[in-house]
C-alpha cells in the first residue's frame, strides 16, 4: 500500500501546485533516488518541479496514522540540496494518512 500512497501523494502535490497553493507552479511531479550527502544511497518520495522558474518542493509520504514525527521532518530537511541543482527548492512537505503539513 506504500507505493499506492506515495502516488496518491504525488498526484495531490501537482493538484495542489497547480491550484497556485504551493511557493511554485508544480507541473512536474515524481521521486528521487541517489546518493545522499554521506554518499549512502537514500530516496525522496515526492520532488515536485516548477520547470519555468526552476523551483522545487520536496516531500516525504508516511502511510501510517500518526502525524509525522520531528525525526522524519529532520530526514526530509537532511536530504535538501540533493536534486538537480537547477532547482531552488522553495518548500517541503509532509504527507501521512491522518495529516498534511507544509514546512
Amino acid at each position: 500500500m506504500g507505493k499506492v500512497f506515495e502516488d496518491m501523494c504525488r498526484y495531490y502535490t501537482l493538484s495542489q501546485g497547480l491550484d497556485g497553493n504551493l511557493n511554485c507552479l508544480v507541473t512536474n511531479v515524481g521521486n528521487w533516488w541517489g546518493p545522499g550527502h554521506d554518499h549512502t544511497s537514500t530516496d525522496i518520495d515526492v520532488v515536485g518541479i516548477d520547470d519555468a522558474n526552476k523551483k522545487a518542493v520536496l516531500g516525504e509520504c508516511k502511510f501510517k496514522r500518526e502525524v509525522i514525527d520531528k525525526e522524519v521532518y529532520e530526514a526530509l530537511m537532511a536530504r535538501r540540496g540533493l536534486i538537480d541543482k537547477r532547482y531552488e527548492e522553495v518548500e517541503t512537505i509532509s504527507d501521512a494518512r491522518t495529516d498534511y503539513k507544509v514546512y
